[in-house]
């Protein structure tokens, strides 16, 4: 036996045991359990799972369901990472109003307030994530480069040329990172959507 065949007979043996499918109540979902099925209903109301299709479809619904609650998991992970990108700004505004009321006179006074302001928004953002994910994150993209634009013109004024660019670059940075986060947002609240009925023994 080559390798190559090898190989498959390891894949094939690592597979899961066939899906076995036993229907005896046809008036709540196998899958769900959403209750109150008519005689006439094909397909399940709040998951679309086929009750009275054919076995093959009922398994391959299934197998439907554990590949979105697989790639729920890897998304998951992702937004994890985005909400952490949010209260990491939040933190870095937040401390970065102490330090710009201390430093910088009356200009300081606005900045700081600036800082509060975005520090505060973004650790609402932060919190209100997982309820409303892709509303957030369209928000703080909205309100970053406003707060970019408004920040360099402050340490302009303030003749703070060099932390200008620097900080400039850096929130141009972050803005490019909460677009991507927005594209995962909406990935992960679709795929949330869709498993809403999941029932965690059928998977």
């Amino acid at each position: 036996m080559n390798a190559t065949n090898k190989s498959k007979v390891k894949r094939d043996s690592r597979k899961r045991p066939g899906i076995k499918i036993h229907i005896t109540d046809y008036s709540s979902c196998y899958y769900c359990k959403f209750p109150g099925i008519t005689e006439q209903a094909i397909y399940c109301p709040a998951c679309n799972f086929p009750m009275r299709g054919t076995e093959q479809e009922q398994r391959n619904f299934i197998i439907s369901k554990r590949r979105e609650k697989s790639q729920l998991t890897d998304i998951n992970r992702s937004f994890n990472v985005v909400r952490a990108v949010l209260l990491t700004i939040s933190i870095l505004n937040l401390l970065s109003m102490l330090f710009t009321f201390v430093s910088y006179g009356y200009i300081g006074l606005f900045a700081g307030l600036l800082e509060l302001v975005i520090g505060a928004s973004f650790l609402a953002f932060f919190i209100l994530a997982k309820q409303h994910p892709t509303k957030c994150l369209l928000f703080a993209i909205v309100l970053y480069p406003i707060h970019t634009i408004l920040t360099g013109y402050l340490l302009y004024k303030s003749e703070h040329f060099g932390y200008m660019i620097l900080s400039s670059v850096f929130r141009l940075f972050m803005v490019g990172v909460l677009f991507f986060g927005l594209q995962v947002a909406r990935k992960w609240e679709d795929l949330r959507i869709k498993n809403r009925f999941t029932n965690p023994e059928n998977l």
